[in-house]
């Protein structure tokens, strides 16, 4: 992995988040467990980034968290400790890596539509980053996304292929995008709204 924390910056839109704030940039990549994600007008820390939730709810304005799985809150499905990590990994990514979200609502959408993949994997006994080595997991995909968000979905994954040498880690390699479009439920408008065509 190799990305460098001046790249980093937290995206979404908040007046009391600046290049100053604890939560705007990561000390490191993986970042501390103990980095603050959120923090409140006050500069309060909310959550950090080992935190089985993630609270967003001061930027929200409203309640708004990313239950991670791996603790006891909340009735969501369990997620185990290294899926739990990959998924805060992805998070992270979305919220503060080079072209990051802009609104913590999107951030939550992105949440939700990709959380399944890793509940899927933590039943099957495996890892998320390791997919490409069970077809057979990959394959019950479609069946654990909602017909709304399997699109988007798609196009996520994509985007993470893309930055799997700053990841160091693919959830779903070229050929699994290929077969996950071609399980859509509306085919066609996954494979050309979200597939790319050097795929």
């Amino acid at each position: 992995m190799t990305v460098a924390v001046s790249e980093l910056g937290f995206g979404p839109a908040a007046d009391w988040v600046s290049p100053a704030s604890q939560s705007y940039r990561p000390a490191s990549w993986p970042p501390p467990r103990d980095w603050a994600v959120s923090e409140d007008r006050q500069g309060r820390v909310v959550s950090r980034w080992g935190d089985s939730v993630w609270d967003f709810s001061p930027l929200a304005g409203k309640a708004l968290k990313l239950n991670f799985g791996d603790g006891n809150e909340g009735r969501s499905a369990r997620i185990d400790p290294g899926n739990a990590d990959l998924l805060r990994m992805v998070m992270t990514w979305f919220a503060w890596g080079p072209r990051p979200v802009k609104a913590v609502n999107t951030l939550h959408g992105i949440f939700q539509i990709l959380r399944p993949i890793f509940v899927l994997c933590s039943r099957e006994g495996i890892l998320a980053s390791d997919l490409e080595r069970f077809p057979r997991v990959l394959e019950r995909i479609p069946g654990v996304l909602s017909p709304s968000g399997y699109a988007p979905a798609i196009y996520r994954l994509h985007k993470l292929l893309d930055a799997r040498d700053k990841l160091g880690f693919v959830l779903v390699d070229v050929q699994g995008l290929k077969r996950l479009a071609a399980a859509a439920p509306d085919r066609g408008a996954v494979q050309t709204a979200y597939i790319p065509p050097r795929i």
